[in-house]
């Protein structure tokens, strides 16, 4: 029988050079204080809704209280208002408390003459067939470039309330 000779032999690799290795503490601190100062720049952008988003919520927030004025006049079988105050920026929906709309958004209202009063309040009245004097609502932010303007329309014959979305 023959025999095979194993050997065993060791490398020996030279130490590695000094800094050559991985990162250095310095190192991977100013890697941290960079991303937390980025992450201080970008959170409060994301979690701060701005002008555009406050005009587009408050055109969706109209449009419900809307929606519920003519289901409140539908349900008490009596003519129901609702009340836009342009000028301090709130509405009333029906019987709800005043509800507020956002600082940095602007309002128009479109209704009948004889439903605008003098110091900035306008109604739109729904009946109890489900119908209303009609009208509509503009909302845009208060630092619109022009593309920033939503649009909520009533309809008179059929009180169907649209939310027109953006508006140019």
């Amino acid at each position: 029988m023959a025999r095979i000779k194993t050997s065993t032999t060791i490398e020996r690799r030279p130490p590695a050079a000094a800094g050559s290795a991985g990162f250095t503490l310095l190192e991977l601190m100013v890697v941290l204080a960079v991303a937390a100062l980025a992450a201080a720049l970008v959170i409060p952008r994301l979690t701060t809704p701005s002008a555009a988003t406050d005009a587009a919520r408050a055109s969706r927030l109209i449009a419900a209280g809307l929606r519920e004025t003519r289901e409140q006049a539908i349900f008490a079988n009596d003519r129901t208002a609702f009340i836009l105050d342009v000028e301090r920026r709130a509405f009333r929906a029906g019987n709800r408390p005043a509800a507020a709309l956002p600082a940095s958004v602007e309002i128009a209202l479109g209704t009948a003459e004889s439903l605008i009063a003098d110091d900035g309040r306008g109604e739109i009245l729904f009946y109890p067939d489900g119908s209303s004097t009609g009208g509509q609502i503009l909302v845009g932010s208060a630092t619109r470039s022009g593309s920033d303007a939503y649009e909520v329309r009533v309809d008179w014959l059929t009180g169907r309330i649209e939310f027109a979305g953006h508006a140019n």
